[in-house]
């Protein structure tokens, strides 16, 4: 090899590290101990803690909504839910995904035990994470890999953002990936010393590693092939013999497991479709279904989102040029791994062409590709350790592979900072949601009580207050259509059993006209959610196509109250305080008011009307003074108080028509509000003409509205 040339350097390896500190504490406590303390500085104690949230919060709330619903809904194995209401249209949450819920049941088993809390779903995937790094460090032993290329090199694979992120969060994809590689450990010891028993771990373990991520049947894959290619006589047994010396018994494990995982994903795809669901994808997203701009698009976010998100870039170019090594040295490698690389690289190829249009938008897709640089990795220490000892040995070869770690653990150090308390995490537009479930079983909501919330594009939301329901998604753009879906979906929503609409953030309700009419009753708030009752299903509104008037009357000043101290409006019902009569100056009949410096208000009225209605104010004022105004506010002026004094007309007799229009904020949980006019100057002036209109855009429908249909609405 092109190493040969320069051994000389390599004469004097430094101190043996047949150190007395590693004979005294043992290999396995300073690669534990080092295991801890990186976990320590990527804050897992702290992390643990955490509910779902950062990257694919969505993602994480399915996983955990799932386990949930076990626990709660008795148990049933082969019936999955989870609280969005995504099947039997959108009147239940029958949903299955494609990995066989081994981890969900789990876990829902452990809060039999223990009680409902994240954290005993997260410090589950994270024993499983570190039990599968450490089953890598077995490996690199078992293959006599110096101590500090053992240590650092299975601890690269604790130095991946995209692992550590995922490694004690709540998908099944690192799980997945540990059991294969514990798979691979007892692989590699059946395959030294022959033991029955070692073979059968393995295929446990690889039983585990598929039934929670398809993908991981790579490596499953990659054994039925090792073993044909053995029996045709492609691939000669090594120095330890055949790796499949009973053939036809050893390919009865492999056939099983996929067998078994197939069976479940054929069930999974049956249970969808007899329940109406197309939430989980069990399908596949090739890359010839795509158009050319959306292959550029998933290249232009795979590498502005996650490149360096699953190594240093320099670290996944270092894996590409050991692969390439690994190839040039493919006579001498270790002929179990080399040719477990090269079948696992095939396997990585087409995985990557079938499910291209996924690595857009999800980091965690290619989790259980990294067998391949594990496998890339085993291959070149193996090699190196067995031809080159005092490379291996060399005290500046040792110290710069701890360096590289080190190196690495920053990077994915800083790269979780990001995701937890950067721009990557949401954690502050749902924060409120973390912690509302106590609030809404006080005020009465019982986890049974169906709920509608928005804006939430996925059902993270639903999860975090343990409430079922539906989620409505914010928009860029407003058009027709969309306010039209508003308007549709609430009603079916309500015919499904929707008792509330809950929102975190008032202002998106305000944008979304169409759901105007069911913000007329608040029930309870939280922070910053706001929780309204829904109307019975009888009372379904959809969104009219212009503003509709509920209300507009006119006072002239004309007609009194017995007591004389009113003027009443057309509509007989209404009346108007404040200001003093006056006969003298009049812009119609024989009466207007007069507001001064001792009577600043006038034609003060009060009326019904919510948030979201707009209020139209116009009356004729004599004297253009700008210090006068038309006001709408709250009854106190606390909640809003909007003052205007727009010019509409003027008249030669010196009369001017003025308006004020105002949008009700959407944060007003009264329902009655006060109209007025104000002289917040000293001059006199004469007010008459006084009208009031109030408009909603949306209506009672005659007819009931049955459901949506499925999870595509039409129009």
């Amino acid at each position: 090899m092109w190493l040969t040339k320069y051994k000389r350097y390599f004469k004097n390896p430094g101190p043996e590290i047949q150190i007395p500190l590693l004979k005294k504490i043992g290999i396995h406590i300073i690669f534990l101990v080092s295991l801890l303390f990186i976990a320590w500085l990527y804050k897992y104690p702290e992390i643990i803690f955490k509910r779902p949230q950062s990257v694919h919060s969505w993602r994480q709330s399915d996983c955990t909504s799932i386990a949930l619903n076990y626990y709660q809904n008795g148990m049933k194995f082969f019936q999955p839910e989870v609280h969005g209401m995504v099947s039997g249209r959108a009147t239940t949450g029958k949903a299955a995904t494609s990995e066989i819920p081994f981890l969900y049941y789990g876990v829902a088993l452990l809060y039999k035990v223990f009680g409902y809390h994240d954290y005993v779903y997260r410090i589950v995937v994270t024993l499983i994470f570190l039990f599968g790094i450490y089953s890598l460090f077995l490996l690199f032993q078992k293959l006599k890999i110096d101590p500090v290329w053992n240590i650092t090199l299975s601890l690269i694979f604790f130095a991946s953002p995209v692992l550590v992120y995922y490694g004690n969060n709540f998908l099944t994809d690192i799980p997945a990936l540990s059991f294969t590689l514990a798979g691979w450990n007892h692989f590699l010891s059946y395959y030294q010393h022959k033991r029955k028993k070692s073979y059968l771990y393995a295929m446990i373990f690889l039983f585990l590693a598929v039934s929670m991520k398809i993908s991981a049947g790579i490596s499953v894959m990659t054994m039925l092939l090792l073993l044909f290619l053995e029996y045709a006589g492609i691939l000669k047994p090594g120095p330890g013999g055949s790796i499949f010396p009973r053939k036809a018994i050893q390919i009865l494990p492999l056939i099983l497991i996929m067998l078994i995982s197939g069976a479940w994903a054929i069930y999974a795809g049956l249970y969808n479709v007899r329940n109406e669901c197309t939430y989980f994808s069990t399908t596949i997203f090739p890359i010839w279904n795509m158009s050319i701009p959306e292959i550029s698009k998933a290249f232009r976010d795979i590498r502005w989102l996650w490149l360096d998100q699953y190594f240093h870039p320099i670290t996944q170019i270092l894996f590409v040029v050991l692969f390439i090594i690994n190839l040039i040295s493919f006579k001498k490698a270790n002929r179990l791994f080399m040719a477990s690389s090269i079948i696992v690289f095939a396997g990585v190829v087409v995985y990557c062409v079938l499910w291209f249009g996924t690595f857009g938008n999800h980091d965690y897709y290619l989790i259980n590709l990294y067998i391949l640089p594990v496998l890339t990795t085993v291959v070149f220490a193996e090699y190196m350790n067995r031809s080159y000892p005092e490379f291996s040995k060399n005290i500046f070869v040792r110290g710069l592979l701890v360096f590289f770690l080190v190196f690495n653990v920053q990077h994915t150090r800083a790269q979780m900072d990001i995701r937890y308390n950067g721009w990557r995490n949401e954690y502050h537009v749902f924060k409120d949601f973390y912690y509302i479930t106590p609030f809404l079983r006080s005020v009465g909501i019982s986890r049974f009580d169906s709920v509608v919330c928005i804006p939430d594009q996925s059902r993270h939301t639903l999860y975090l207050m343990n409430q079922r329901g539906w989620t409505i998604k914010d928009y860029p753009e407003l058009t027709r259509k969309t306010e039209v879906r508003d308007s549709t979906e609430m009603a079916g929503f309500i015919h499904s059993g929707a008792t509330y609409l809950i929102t975190g953030d008032i202002k998106v309700l305000a944008r979304h006209i169409a759901l105007v009419p069911y913000t007329r009753t608040l029930y309870a708030k939280y922070g910053n959610i706001f929780i309204f009752s829904l109307p019975p299903q009888d009372q379904n509104f959809i969104l009219s196509d212009s503003l509709r008037s509920i209300l507009h009357i006119f006072c002239d000043g004309e007609t009194i109250d017995n007591s004389g101290s009113y003027a009443m409006y057309d509509d007989g019902v209404h009346r108007a305080v404040g200001g003093g009569f006056i006969s003298n100056c009049v812009h119609s009949g024989v009466r207007s008011i007069l507001v001064n410096r001792e009577n600043p208000y006038g034609f003060t009225t009060l009326l019904k009307a919510g948030a979201f209605d707009r209020v139209t104010v116009s009356a004729w004022q004599h004297s253009a003074d700008s210090n006068c105004y038309l006001v709408v506010s709250s009854l106190d002026g606390s909640q809003f108080n909007i003052a205007q004094q727009e010019i509409r007309a003027r008249e030669s007799s010196g009369w001017v028509s003025v308006r004020c229009q105002a949008d009700i904020p959407a944060t007003f949980d009264g329902d009655t509000i006060k109209v007025y006019f104000w002289n917040s100057g000293g001059k006199s002036v004469f007010i008459d003409d006084f009208g009031i209109q109030i408009e909603r855009k949306y209506e009672i429908l005659d007819k009931q509205i049955h459901s949506v249909q499925g999870n595509q609405l039409k129009f």
